[in-house]
């Protein structure tokens, strides 16, 4: 640190001892855990429901992706819901199989340019 004295200052200020000054690690605002949860399964369609995106949530997410696929991977499907503030945090899926064991990934995607599109964290959860 350098100090640097008054324009026709006349006095000198020194140290006898040395400070040490230590800075907080840095925050990542964009690591948090999103809880995943299952709502209203029916023989064709299942409820996905999430919570722990801070507000405002268009901040940190852009764009939800639901990918699902069946246990013997014979079909895959996606789901994608914009974020906003007004929206509630849940994805209705729908065609599914009767008696079919899904597993889902929830991925959070921002917009960091024009350019870059970054995911931010991929989740996941088996329901039958």
């Amino acid at each position: 640190m350098l100090l640097v004295p008054f324009t026709n200052q006349t006095t000198e200020l020194n140290s006898e001892g040395a400070i040490h000054i230590e800075t907080p690690p840095e925050v990542d605002d964009f690591s948090f855990t999103i809880a995943l949860q299952t709502g209203k399964i029916a023989e064709q369609n299942a409820e996905l429901i999430w919570e722990g995106v801070p507000f405002p949530e268009d901040k940190f997410v852009n764009i939800y992706q639901v990918l699902y696929q069946s246990d013997n991977q014979k079909e895959q499907k996606n789901y994608f819901k914009v974020a906003d503030r007004e929206t509630t945090k849940k994805a209705v899926l729908t065609d599914l199989k009767p008696g079919t064991r899904y597993l889902l990934f929830l991925r959070r995607l921002i917009n960091v340019s024009p350019l870059v599109n970054y995911t931010t964290g991929i989740y996941k959860i088996n329901f039958f």
